[in-house]
């Protein structure tokens, strides 16, 4: 069994903002002295109102501020510059692609795309299982994105974020920030898990990792 029990939890405020607790987490557990409000961590994730959050801009900021990052899925950034929305059809289907242009700000983040691609170590492809257990043996933070309705045996599609603090050999323990099943070292079983972070299918698998420099 390998487990962080060192790393905070805190709960998603509302229905929009389980990124900004995943990174809420991360920047408390390499700086416990430091406190950024909701509003500061809006500021550096390009959270708007109301919207879900793309992990770009997180992920750059906390780059900027010394952490290591890795981001591993199969998503092509120089397809989305050029098609835009329909990217995110094209590339999960009809309902999570349509979801995702509805609650997010595409406009916006092509911007911010193009500072990441310059900036961040990324690879383009479907990352296994068994990658998120390496990395959390070699000391990296691993925060993935999930079908938070998968996940809670609900139907339809909810983007979401979750901070994986440990595993063993039945399933992963899950800082889950919620809001309505927030849960702190929550585990979950593999079977499970991988519904919800393959979801609709395999080019939904994604990684993203951290590690304090």
């Amino acid at each position: 069994m390998y487990f962080n029990k060192k790393i905070p939890f805190y709960k998603n405020p509302d229905n929009t903002h389980c990124y900004q607790a995943v990174i809420k987490m991360l920047t408390k557990y390499y700086w416990p002295n430091k406190n950024y409000s909701w509003t500061e961590l809006d500021e550096f994730t390009a959270k708007q109102k109301d919207k879900w959050t793309y992990p770009t801009a997180g992920m750059l900021w906390l780059s900027e501020l010394g952490v290591e990052v890795k981001s591993v899925e199969n998503f092509d950034y120089d397809r989305f510059l050029k098609k835009e929305g329909d990217y995110l059809i094209e590339l999960y289907g009809k309902e999570v692609g349509e979801e995702c242009i509805k609650n997010t700000d595409v406009s916006e983040e092509l911007k911010i795309v193009q500072e990441f691609k310059k900036k961040i170590k990324y690879e383009v492809r479907i990352p296994e299982l068994d990658e998120i257990k390496s990395l959390i043996k070699d000391s990296w933070n691993v925060c993935v994105a999930v079908n938070s309705n998968k996940l809670n045996n609900k139907e339809g599609f909810v983007g979401h974020f979750l901070l994986i603090k440990g595993f063993d050999d039945n399933g992963f323990y899950l800082n889950d920030p919620g809001p309505d099943d927030a849960m702190e070292n929550r585990f979950v079983d593999y079977e499970l898990f991988e519904s919800a972070w393959a979801y609709p299918d395999k080019n939904s698998q994604n990684i993203m990792a951290f590690k304090k420099i």
